[in-house]
């Protein structure tokens, strides 16, 4: 005898037929994705403060320590860490802990002493290309300035800076800006059409008097929630699919790490998305106004706070608190870091940890808002 099929898995079906049947809907899934990678592929110029830097002092002299001190009393850079060797700076910028990282050679003082020049090594994260392009503006002024009061200091003249810089742009070497907006829009898309999708799910039942069928009946409500989200998770990853093929093919955004990986992550990040507009759609009587709440709910967050457009480390402080309980802004960084940077798990977990707990909060408290009544 067949095993009979779960009673959610009623509520998946009836989701997608509805779905299929709906223009509107239709044109939003395959439309509106689109439609934000063209108005937001070409990025947006801002002024970038408190870049996060590590620093590897092999010289340890006095000359290394003003040179250090430079960077630390500006406005522009951030000390996140101080390296004890290469592969220090490699981890600090693999896991985003670090945008920039300084390295101070062995002789750095003594060549600067002798006025010979010295060389400094900076590595440069180009998986953002505006934070790159201004960090590389920024150290260059930094590092001319102080070359010209070495020089000074010295008494010497001559045509050639004493410190000689040498630059390498990781990750986006060509510092495309559409290749730091596209990995972003995958974060801004997903959360803004799971939740416009489902916000209007239960309010839709009332308008259209199929909410009493469903309260008569013995589904659970974590049942009919699972239903629901289920069926939509299936759209959201359909939308994944054709970002990424428009991204990649059309504006040769390149992809170095594992689908497999991505996919695993969209999940946990949709269960956030899927279950704000689920609790939306729980308190709203009509459509209409729950589709504003949504919008409302995830175009503010998705695109002000959670680090699309603007570092976060420039907000103010109030504000940085306020994007810990924004799923996007862990998102965010792990969509980035698995395009451009090839990351895997150990480098992405302390992102996808809070993500996870708190999509599981807004799954739990949409079941809890939801109530088989009338």
């Amino acid at each position: 005898m067949r095993k009979p099929r779960p009673r959610s898995y009623a509520i998946f079906k009836k989701e997608l037929i509805e779905v299929s049947r709906d223009p509107r809907t239709l044109a939003i899934i395959l439309f509106m994705p689109i439609l934000m990678l063209i108005l937001y592929g070409y990025g947006v110029s801002t002024d970038i403060r408190n870049i996060p830097m590590a620093i590897l002092n092999m010289d340890r002299s006095p000359k290394s320590r003003e040179f250090i001190q430079s960077f630390t009393s500006s406005k522009f850079f951030t000390v996140q860490s101080y390296a004890a060797g290469p592969r220090d700076i490699d981890r600090a910028i693999d896991s985003g802990n670090a945008r920039i990282g300084l390295i101070i050679p062995p002789g750095f003082g003594r060549r600067l002493e002798q006025g010979k020049s010295s060389p400094v090594f900076i590595a440069v994260d180009g998986s953002e290309p505006n934070t790159a392009s201004a960090a590389i503006s920024y150290i260059s002024t930094i590092v001319g300035t102080f070359s010209e009061q070495v020089v000074v200091s010295n008494m010497q003249v001559s045509r050639l800076y004493p410190v000689d810089l040498r630059p390498r742009i990781w990750f986006n070497p060509e510092l495309r800006s559409i290749n730091f907006i596209v990995p972003g829009l995958v974060a801004i898309i997903l959360m803004m059409m799971s939740a416009l999708l489902t916000s209007g799910t239960i309010a839709r039942e009332r308008e259209h008097g199929t909410m009493e069928p469903l309260i008569a009946s013995p589904i659970k409500k974590w049942e009919l929630m699972a239903g629901k989200i289920a069926a939509y998770t299936l759209i959201a990853f359909a939308d994944i699919a054709l970002v990424l093929l428009v991204g990649t093919i059309w504006f040769q955004v390149p992809f170095r790490g594992s689908i497999p990986l991505l996919l695993i992550m969209s999940g946990l990040f949709l269960t956030s998305s899927l279950g704000l507009g689920l609790l939306i759609s729980s308190r709203s009587e009509t459509q209409q106004s729950a589709t504003l709440l949504a919008f409302i709910a995830t175009l503010i967050p998705g695109l002000l706070l959670s680090g699309f457009i603007f570092p976060i480390s420039s907000m103010p402080v109030p504000v940085q608190v306020i994007t810990y309980l924004i799923p996007a802004r862990y998102f965010l960084v792990i969509v980035r870091g698995i395009f451009l940077k090839g990351t895997g798990l150990g480098d992405i977990w302390m992102q996808a940890l809070p993500m996870t707990l708190l999509g599981l909060l807004l799954f739990i408290l949409s079941i809890r808002a939801f109530r088989k009544q009338l």
